[in-house]
């Protein structure tokens, strides 16, 4: 019965058996690994978007509030001052018409003092109000800082847990003697977008065949969404003058994604590197530039079944594999950049 995977929820789309569904959580621990992180670090941003709204809703009433208030203490103030106007107009007639009561339109010219005083007091309560307000709005910014201090950190983290498990899963396996030549001993590429590594099972069975045959890795996406496996010739593949070689490549297939994704493919280089028993013995790198115009047309967006292959057909020299044994392990790790 075709079962899908456990971590489809977080983005794994293998089906198969039971035992290929077994095959592949033992194989796709890293990409499963990925996943999880990826909903974990979703849902930390969800959480700090939820926070971040309740801090933008807080300030949004606070600052209804102060609209309100100032609203009131403008409307008081305009009140004021249209009975300041009326007063002042009473008082210049009376002291137009009756002289003998400008005592008494001085008094109620200091009862206008007052109230000027009143207003300037209003206006200081105002002010005070402001500063209160943005210190308030300080303190949420400051608060805002935080919880964005604290996201990075634990994006910190994350990456670190991470690089923890690549280099358990690098050493986990003893090394084994391998006569390798020192030039095999390619320099290291800069850290790729995506890796996935390919254990191939049954290698030195496949390997001793006598008829020569393509072998494909289970389908897997890369980081952007790209859909694809890791295409593999063992015996009697691609020969010069003086070696055989194992052919390895790219196989660009139809995916879900593609729609949304970039065609054709922005990569620049493909790396594969050979690794027995867990230590990295040998790497291959191709490049835009060594390709011409078959890079790009390898990298067009694939339809129906149809499917394009990038690699080195002549990847790795078969005297690598002289001294191996039915116990040792096989891998090929892929990456992009």
């Amino acid at each position: 019965m075709v079962s899908s995977c456990e971590y489809k929820d977080s983005g794994c789309y293998f089906k198969g058996t039971k035992l290929q569904l077994d095959n592949h959580m033992a194989q796709s621990a890293n990409m499963h690994l990925s996943f999880e992180m990826k909903s974990g670090i979703f849902k930390m941003k969800k959480e700090f978007d939820q926070k971040l709204t309740a801090k933008d809703f807080e300030a949004q009433q606070m600052e209804n509030e102060f609209t309100e208030q100032l609203k009131m203490r403008d409307n008081e103030i305009g009140k004021v001052r249209v009975k300041l106007d009326g007063d002042l107009k009473v008082k210049d007639k009376m002291i137009q018409a009756l002289a003998e009561r400008l005592k008494i339109a001085e008094e109620k010219l200091k009862g206008v003092d007052e109230m000027e005083i009143k207003v300037q007091m209003n206006q200081t309560a105002i002010k005070s109000l402001e500063k209160k307000l943005l210190t308030k709005l300080k303190t949420t910014d400051e608060s805002l800082f935080d919880l964005k201090e604290e996201f990075m950190l634990t994006k910190q983290e994350v990456e670190k847990v991470k690089e923890r498990h690549q280099k358990d899963d690098l050493f986990k396996a003893p090394a084994r003697g391998f006569a390798v030549k020192e030039e095999l001993n390619s320099t290291i590429c800069p850290p790729s977008l995506c890796n996935y590594t390919w254990t191939i099972e049954k290698f030195k069975e496949n390997f001793d065949a006598p008829k020569w045959s393509f072998y494909n890795s289970p389908m897997f996406f890369t980081k952007h969404g790209y859909k694809g496996c890791i295409s593999s010739r063992f015996p009697l593949t691609i020969q010069d003058n003086k070696n055989t070689y194992v052919s390895v490549f790219f196989r660009n297939e139809e995916g879900p994604h593609d729609d949304t994704l970039e065609w054709p493919m922005p990569w620049k280089s493909l790396i594969f590197t050979l690794i027995f028993n867990g230590v990295e013995i040998a790497q291959t790198v191709r490049r835009s530039k060594d390709e011409g115009g078959r890079w790009k047309d390898s990298f067009e967006r694939p339809v129906g079944y149809c499917a394009y292959r990038l690699g080195n057909p002549s990847a790795f020299e078969h005297g690598l594999f002289k001294n191996i044994t039915m116990n040792d392990s096989v891998a090929i790790r892929f990456g992009m950049n």
